[in-house]
């Protein structure tokens, strides 16, 4: 049998009332599938957890005329088993007869657009024997003040970082499944699993080059979450007479 050039992905995206946004974050990640030297070897699941629009409905049509592409409902109101039910889902569709070292784990956000060769590094990351990689996230705005104010606050060194995004990460499904994967917790799943992938001793990398560009709304979907945390160094940039919208 010829030696693998690249993993088998599972991917999951968590998808929460999502209508605008996620027939273009699908798009992104086939056209970085497309990428690959095998275009075929990715599974990708939307989860759509406790949706009243159109997500649903959008992420089907989609997988009607893409056979890579999955979509599951549930009420999970929790982007942590949402995000983890996904890629079980995506994990059990391409684990058959695969090493589970052979299998990437990526995940993705619904209000995210992700790079033309964003599986391709995830792809370098699992060739060089990394267990999990953590990018960064640009924003989709051109808004001078809130570009402003998240360079200020979004330190990046020159090839690394502190940063731990669920839109933007990626773990061998081996060392993903060895920790329990994406714990059910209303926040912060990511920084939860990156801890304990760390603890396990696994060897994680922060990497500048790989980047996803994400929705720079002032509310979003989790409280406490990443709009949250834009909205609240807005508010602490400006001086108490200025308000900050969040409409």
């Amino acid at each position: 049998m010829a030696e693998r050039t690249q993993p088998r992905f599972a991917i999951g995206i968590p998808a929460r009332n999502e209508a605008q946004l996620v027939s273009r974050c699908i798009e992104s990640v086939l056209a970085s599938a497309d990428a690959l030297s095998d275009p075929s070897a990715v599974r990708l699941v939307i989860g759509c957890d406790s949706c009243s629009d159109a997500t649903a409905d959008i992420a089907r049509a989609i997988a009607l005329g893409d056979d890579r592409v999955d979509v599951i409902e549930g009420t999970w109101r929790s982007a942590g088993a949402c995000r983890a039910a996904a890629i079980r889902h995506a994990l059990e569709v391409v684990r058959s007869g695969t090493s589970l070292s052979d299998i990437w784990v990526a995940t993705t956000d619904a209000d995210t657009l992700v790079s033309f060769d964003w599986l391709c590094l995830h792809a370098a990351h699992w060739s060089q024997g990394d267990d999990a990689v953590a990018g960064v996230v640009d924003l989709l705005d051109d808004d001078a003040d809130v570009l402003s104010v998240f360079g200020r606050h979004y330190v990046l060194g020159h090839d690394s970082h502190g940063h731990v995004h669920g839109a933007n990460l990626g773990i061998r499904a081996d060392a993903y499944l060895s920790v329990g994967g994406f714990p059910s917790v209303d926040l912060a799943e990511d920084h939860a699993l990156w801890h304990a992938l760390r603890r396990a001793g696994f060897t994680c990398r922060s990497s500048v080059a790989l980047r996803v560009s994400t929705s720079a709304r002032l509310t979003g979907r989790a409280v406490g979450g990443f709009a949250d945390t834009l909205r609240d160094l807005l508010i602490d940039a400006v001086p108490d007479s200025m308000a900050v919208s969040t409409a």
